[in-house]
């Protein structure tokens, strides 16, 4: 692996991700290499890949530079809550992998809220409430 990935997030990357039954975030940031241009960008997610959408154009207003991307990061369903860790990964012009800490992130299942209960009806009208 050649160096390290110059990495920022443009937005927050929140620090808990409720997952559920899967997900998935919106990413976006800078990222530069000292050997110059960068290929094949992709967000790491626990070692798994996931192509960066677009890559190479200027970023939003009040940032600097041309090395801004994105991309729509899924996040597979958790029966627990687990760290996972988010990198982003890219090709060098010469073809030698160059990897960026994005951070580690807390990924937990929904909380399931209860359901408020129906108040029990009384024959001939009314309830008897809960």
């Amino acid at each position: 692996m050649e160096g390290c990935l110059r990495v920022s997030a443009i937005r927050p990357i929140p620090a808990r991700i409720p997952v559920g039954g899967g997900t998935a975030i919106f990413l976006d940031g800078l990222c530069s290499h000292p050997a110059g241009p960068l290929e094949d960008l992709r967000v790491s997610v626990d070692g798994i890949d996931h192509p960066v959408l677009a890559a190479g154009m200027l970023p939003p207003e009040g940032f600097k530079g041309s090395d801004y991307w994105w991309a729509i990061v899924p996040f597979e369903a958790v029966s627990r809550p687990r760290l996972a860790q988010l990198r982003l990964r890219a090709r060098t012009a010469r073809g030698e992998e160059a990897l960026g800490e994005l951070g580690n992130r807390r990924a937990s299942p929904l909380r399931r809220r209860r359901r408020p209960r129906a108040p029990f009806a009384k024959p001939g009208g009314g309830s008897y409430g809960r």
